[in-house]
């Protein structure tokens, strides 16, 4: 696997997306991966602090107004299961 070439070539695709969903969908992957590391500690603890801290976070969220409608999120649940019914 060539790293630089896949990245070109997705650059290069990314040139053509028409697709707000399809934008979202990248934009929140690329989101992700700066908290990937913060998360994989805290995201499954069930602690009363993480639980808080996870809270906390998704309200801000809210205020930054990182949010879909409901009726995109259930779009995504039902793909997902979907995807999960092999």
């Amino acid at each position: 696997m060539n790293l630089q070439a896949d990245i070109n070539w997705i650059r290069e695709e990314l040139i053509d997306v028409k697709d707000p969903n399809l934008v979202e969908a990248f934009k929140n992957m690329l989101k992700y991966r700066k908290t990937k590391s913060k998360l994989s500690d805290t995201f499954f603890s069930t602690t009363k602090e993480d639980l808080k801290q996870r809270a906390e976070e998704s309200l801000k969220s809210i205020e930054r107004g990182d949010t879909r409608n409901i009726n995109e999120f259930k779009k995504d649940v039902q793909n997902w299961k979907n995807k999960q019914a092999i």
